[in-house]
């Protein structure tokens, strides 16, 4: 009888490993689902976001729910508009502490231009009109010891912005409390404002102050030094005596020149200024000529008089002497 062949035995060791199973992939497969629904999410809320900003009805739930989650800091009335495109507010109040703004009326009007390339970002507002403003400040502290402020290391900004007509009813300040204080009062605003990011523009074409009726316009650079130019006048009364006084300055924001020239009925003088705002001393030089003062106009119980005034001062250092002036341009 013969043996039928059987299948051979395999050596012991000998089996095939089995592949393992393939875990990672299934780790990234479940990291790219959810970072492809935060995603989806993310655009969602900026298209609800963006639809909200862009309606009267989502700009008013908006408005709402920034109130409600300042905890009593902000307040206002919402009129109407959109955040897209300006808004109507009525007596918003900003209340931290001891200080409190409240703007009785807002109305504006604006575009925003997004550019995702090397230009800036262009925030357009055609009009912006304030109603009644009241500032209310804490009592500023006398820090006899406190060193001189400092320069900023830019004032460049990251968009574009054009302000084509700003207004302002009336503006109150008032620091302090309210029974020992006086408020400084300004009224009948009318300016203009325009920055490309590093330069920026300022002009008021009207703005009524204590001391008489300033028109100016002014224009300074974003980055270091700050080169800045502007020019003011300014057209008053004083005890039944109409004067103006008109000012032009040049410079940087660390060594400023300033004329300025005085006249009225009968008042005529003449300044010079060397202005270090971020100095040890506001000032390094400043020369005064004027003709015909009535020292009255000041002091209701000073003397009449016609008196001419020439005077040139400059600080004095720590050794007894005159300090020696800024140089040009620095």
């Amino acid at each position: 009888m013969s043996t039928p062949d059987l299948p051979s035995v395999p050596a012991r060791g000998s089996e095939t490993p089995r592949a393992p199973q393939p875990r990672r992939r299934r780790w990234l497969r479940v990291f790219g689902i959810v970072l492809l629904a935060l995603v989806a999410l993310i655009v969602l809320l900026a298209v609800v976001l963006g639809a909200a900003l862009r309606t009267e009805r989502g700009s008013r739930e908006l408005w709402s729910l920034a109130t409600r989650l300042s905890a009593g800091v902000l307040a206002g009335q919402y009129q109407g508009g959109t955040f897209a495109r300006g808004l109507q507010l009525r007596d918003v109040v900003f209340a931290q502490g001891e200080t409190r703004v409240s703007v009785d009326r807002l109305d504006g009007s604006w575009s925003l231009a997004w550019h995702l390339g090397p230009g800036r970002t262009r925030l357009h507002v055609a009009a912006l009109r304030l109603g009644n403003v009241d500032v209310r400040l804490p009592p500023s502290e006398d820090k006899p010891d406190q060193p001189p402020p400092t320069l900023p290391d830019s004032l460049s900004l990251p968009l574009a912005i054009d302000v084509d007509a700003l207004t302002l009813a009336r503006l109150s300040i008032l620091r302090g409390p309210e029974a020992t204080a006086s408020p400084l009062v300004f009224s009948d605003l009318s300016a203009a404002l325009h920055t490309d990011g590093s330069r920026h523009r300022l002009t008021v074409d009207r703005l009524v102050t204590p001391y008489g009726k300033l028109s100016a316009n002014a224009q300074i650079a974003g980055e270091a030094p700050f080169a800045l130019n502007g020019e003011a006048l300014l057209e008053g009364e004083w005890e039944k005596e109409a004067y103006n006084v008109s000012a032009r300055a040049d410079g940087t924001l660390e060594a400023l020149r300033a004329d300025v020239e005085a006249s009225g009925d009968r008042l005529r003088g003449r300044g010079e200024i060397e202005l270090t705002p971020f100095g040890q001393v506001p000032f390094t030089r400043l020369r005064v000529d004027g003709e015909r003062i009535n020292p009255r106009l000041f002091n209701p119980a000073a003397p009449q008089a016609n008196l001419s005034v020439h005077a040139e001062l400059r600080p004095v250092d720590g050794s007894g002497g005159a300090a020696a002036p800024a140089a040009p341009g620095a």
